[in-house]
């Protein structure tokens, strides 16, 4: 097993991700960062997921080139492959993969309700029946 690791945490909207990885760790990245960086204030833009996902992606692997370890990566992760790049930084840098969904039961009508970053339930209703096991 590799003395460096990184913890994939995924969930729904409003599961708790963010919570559950800085009880983990204080090194957390997640593509919401992303949407913080001009005003301090989220502004989320659908239009660039794919840079804030980019943006994750690279501060990631910046703090794997410094060996720093635990590292969190807070996302959805909906789907296994969007974990990919994450393995894949992990085999290259010498770190060991744990995933961890976080799911306390809650229902779509809850997740809307109480996420930080007000998706609304028909996103999260289609997250819920595209997630993969």
């Amino acid at each position: 097993m590799a003395d460096k690791e990184i913890i994939l945490v995924r969930g729904l909207p409003g599961a708790g991700k963010t919570t559950a990885a800085y009880n983990l760790t204080n090194t957390v990245f997640e593509a919401d960062d992303y949407f913080y960086i001009l005003t301090g204030q989220y502004k989320y833009n659908a239009s660039e997921i794919g840079k804030a996902h980019g943006h994750c992606q690279e501060r990631t692997e910046l703090a794997m080139q410094k060996g720093i370890s635990p590292i969190a990566v807070a996302n959805t992760f909906c789907c296994k492959w969007e974990m990919i790049h994450y393995h894949n930084l992990a085999k290259q840098y010498g770190y060991s993969v744990r995933e961890i969904t976080i799911d306390y039961g809650h229902s779509v009508e809850w997740l809307a309700e109480n996420n930080l970053h007000c998706v609304p339930l028909e996103k999260i209703q289609q997250m819920k029946d595209r997630w993969e096991v």
